[in-house]
């Protein structure tokens, strides 16, 4: 049986969640935004329950396979999620509103009436990132066959990239360390690109300009004002969505036409990217390290 404080203790300084979905502390509590989830994503509410919906039944569905009875988040998992949705909010009419309203708790006595809802992205951004963060463990995925360990190793480098923001200011994301163009925020912009050059022209074809990616991969480590810790996320996690999506039905011994080194076997184009993410974790680590002695 649980121990511990209740919600409103925990929530005593505002509401804090993974996903919109779970606090932590609170083991097998799922919270559905459309009875008020907190920092869930606007719109039209019942298409995004059904988001939320389908990933708790996905996520029970494989506790029960894997023989698990109890699933939590941490409260990292908590900072994960919370920093940005409080952050996305600043200077909308969302924060500097005055009005009174029970979507804000201020119908809660006592209540602090935190404005927590998730501006990252609506339904399908927040389907996409749902998606981007239930991969499969690399533990888990020994005796599959060898395509899902190729897509585990991926997911794992792919989100380890993508936490090397973790805790940064958008000062620290940008600083340069080195004399080459590559910042942590410049190395997850050019994660983005590396996903659709291989999965996006290397399947359809497209050039680069239709897809709006850079001529050349030192481009796309170029910061643009507009640039910001939680867009450059965002858009890599729309990115390894897509890519999912775009080999989903290929073999590993397809071949893909559209790169520029030639047609290649889905098998070799896994293992390249799986190499050049490792590569990039290992930088983003290093620079981590000097930021934080910093």
């Amino acid at each position: 049986m649980r121990t511990g404080p209740a919600l409103r203790e925990h929530w005593a300084g505002g509401p804090r969640t993974y996903l919109g979905i779970q606090a932590a502390g609170f083991p097998n509590f799922f919270f559905f935004i459309i009875i008020g989830g907190p920092q869930s994503t606007t719109g039209n509410i019942p298409r995004y329950t059904e988001v939320q919906a389908n990933w708790v039944a996905d996520c029970i569905a494989s506790m029960r396979d894997q023989g698990f009875t109890r699933v939590e988040t941490t409260a990292e998992g908590e900072e994960y999620w919370s920093d940005p949705a409080y952050s996305t909010i600043k200077g909308t009419l969302q924060e500097t509103t005055s009005t009174s309203s029970w979507a804000w708790g201020t119908n809660v006595p006592g209540g602090r009436g935190g404005k927590a809802v998730w501006l990252a992205g609506g339904g399908s951004g927040m389907l996409s990132l749902m998606s981007f963060l239930s991969s499969m463990s690399t533990e888990a995925a020994v005796g599959q066959p060898i395509r899902a360990q190729f897509e585990v190793f991926l997911d794992e480098h792919r989100g380890e990239l993508n936490r090397c923001l973790d805790g940064l200011t958008e000062e620290q994301a940008r600083r340069s360390l080195v004399p080459s163009r590559t910042t942590l925020l410049g190395l997850v912009k050019h994660a983005t690109f590396v996903e659709k050059a291989w999965f996006d022209e290397g399947v359809t074809g497209r050039p680069r300009a239709e897809i709006g990616i850079p001529a050349t991969p030192d481009e796309s480590f170029i910061l643009g004002d507009g640039d910001t810790i939680a867009t450059v996320r965002q858009a890599h996690r729309e990115a390894c969505e897509a890519s999912r999506r775009a080999t989903a039905s290929l073999g590993l011994d397809d071949v893909l036409r559209g790169n520029r080194r030639g047609p290649l076997p889905l098998r070799w184009v896994y293992l390249h990217v799986l190499r050049e993410l490792a590569q990039h974790c290992g930088h983003a680590d290093i620079l981590r390290e000097q930021l934080m002695s910093q």
